[in-house]
């Protein structure tokens, strides 16, 4: 599943009584999705190529077809049957292929377009991308490679609150027994001193801190080993601790100037002070486990994410698998370096989720791998509007 970005948003009485366990509760606005007449939807021009589309369109259909007879699925603050997503989809999929070339002109016959409102009347919301990283690494411990990546522990406990009490259905708590009380599990800080050092723990071993966290936010990457091997590490779930972000922590300490903000700034802080990197690291008491694999990077619904088609949101808002269209800016590299950014409008599939991706007005999209999906992953924090599509009732 997906952590491309983390940092899971706490109650805030839950640092006064219940300071370092996961709490989780569902926001739910009733204005998430909203009907809007075909006039208001933007041209719907495509810039990647239609195959891709479709591939995507599979994916979310397989995980659709798996679910059970009856199961809904969010839509605001409301429940829709998935079956209805489930036909939605299969008729845009029949709507592209039966009409090359015209399918896009042809929609508003067929189907209701519903907008996410964002934080403004204009629509707005944030738009920002992950990817999936490659970094050198070893399944050993070497002098070289000497900062591991740990599994899930056996004694990371999830408590359902809704078991105990009612009023509490949808809240949840991680941590650990300590004789015969739960408490909050290990910090950064208490895992990079070896809390689960010689526990068996370790599924791969990298070069640098700075690899492990960016890892962490990203949930998932591939490992090279120095024979040449690459296979994949997974994210299997998190501590409980709240994210902090790295980034913020540089803005307001003036060690990176906020408009120059980004996941590059980043790395090159904490690669050219290696004296203060543990120092900031450690602010962020969250940390993420992994499970090795063969597998390609899949979303939380399971399935394969194609890149520059998967998003991820909020998934108590908005229904997996659903076909959505976007409109934001894209990256472009210049001669001299620099970056420029150009709109770009695209078909896309809520197939992921994410930590820090909650509340109507937020958006992940997954670049896919390479120098250009970092480069669009660290940099994209762009405004932008989306639109669902439901056949016509």
């Amino acid at each position: 599943m997906r952590r491309l970005v983390f940092g899971f948003l706490l109650a805030v009485f839950l640092a006064a009584s219940l300071s370092g366990c996961a709490f989780f509760r569902p926001r739910l606005p009733a204005s998430a999705l909203q009907e809007v007449p075909w006039r208001k939807v933007p041209p719907l021009s495509d810039d990647q190529p239609v195959e891709t589309l479709l591939v995507a369109c599979e994916q979310s259909l397989a995980y659709l077809e798996s679910l059970e007879s009856g199961a809904t699925l969010p839509f605001g603050a409301q429940r829709i049957p998935a079956a209805r997503v489930e036909e939605s989809l299969k008729a845009f999929m029949r709507l592209v292929r039966e009409n090359p070339g015209g399918w896009q002109r042809r929609m508003k016959e067929t189907f209701a377009a519903y907008q996410v409102p964002g934080v403004k009347r204009s629509g707005d919301m944030l738009f920002t991308g992950y990817f999936t990283p490659e970094y050198p690494g070893s399944r050993v411990r070497t002098e070289e490679y000497a900062y591991p990546l740990y599994a899930r522990p056996r004694d990371l406990v999830f408590v359902n609150l809704g078991d105990f009490a009612r009023d509490l259905a949808g809240r949840r708590l991680l941590g650990r027994v300590s004789g015969k009380y739960l408490v909050p599990y290990y910090t950064h800080r208490e895992i990079a001193q070896g809390s689960l050092s010689g526990k068996g723990l370790e599924v791969a071993w990298l070069k640098n801190p700075v690899d492990a966290f960016f890892l962490q936010v990203q949930g998932s990457g591939r490992i090279r080993t120095p024979d040449g091997e690459v296979f994949t590490v997974l994210y299997d779930g998190k501590n409980g601790h709240a994210y902090t972000s790295i980034g913020r922590i540089l803005v307001d300490e003036g060690k990176v100037p906020k408009e120059k903000m980004s996941m590059q700034a980043i790395r090159d802080y904490l690669e050219n002070n290696p004296e203060d990197a543990m120092r900031i690291l450690h602010q962020n008491r969250s940390f993420v486990f992994f499970r090795a694999s063969d597998e390609p990077i899949k979303g939380c619904m399971g399935k394969a994410l194609t890149p520059g088609r998967s998003v991820a949101m909020d998934r108590t808002l908005f229904p997996l698998g659903a076909l959505g269209f976007i409109v934001s800016k894209k990256p472009l590299q210049c001669q001299d370096g620099s970056l420029a950014w150009e709109p770009f409008s695209r078909f896309v599939l809520i197939q992921d989720t994410g930590g820090a991706i909650r509340g109507p007005a937020r958006l992940d999209l997954y670049w896919g791998s390479g120098e250009y999906a970092a480069l669009a992953a660290g940099h994209m924090q762009h405004s932008g509007q989306m639109f669902l599509f439901l056949l016509k009732e």
